[in-house]
């Protein structure tokens, strides 16, 4: 797969041009999310065209404006979009993340047999039943 090992990052001299990638799909939830961050920003993609996110974690490190909309960062968050869509296609991932949980959910029964059977507060140890929350 491509990209560092967190090992070597560690180990290494700070490296501010560095963009970080990350990518959600919570089970059951209506849009992916993708993330990228730069040593100033952070940009948060939705799949299904939800409006994005942007950060300036330079002037507000808490996150607690949304800077996508400001007319002053658009050429940050349009470059930010283009590095995303450089290395991925964000619906292409979502929907097949999306069908994999779907196989998943027909694999243990079905909807309505997962939410009875509640939700795994842990990660179990090897060989363990996980400890099922009701």
């Amino acid at each position: 797969m491509p990209g560092t090992s967190l090992l070597s990052i560690a180990n290494a001299p700070d490296d501010t041009s560095r963009v970080v990638f990350s990518e959600y799909h919570a089970a059951g939830a209506i849009s992916g999310v993708y993330m990228l961050r730069n040593f100033r920003y952070k940009y948060l993609h939705y799949a299904g065209g939800y409006d994005p996110e942007l950060y300036d974690l330079e002037a507000d490190p808490e996150e607690l404006r949304n800077v996508a909309a400001d007319p002053t960062y658009a050429h940050i968050l349009g470059n930010l979009r283009e590095q995303l869509l450089a290395m991925i296609d964000p619906e292409e991932v979502n929907d097949r993340a999306i069908a994999d949980q779907r196989k998943l959910i027909d694999q243990f029964g079905g909807r309505e047999a997962v939410i009875a059977r509640g939700a795994a507060n842990n990660t179990p140890v090897p060989g363990e039943e996980p400890e099922i929350v009701r």
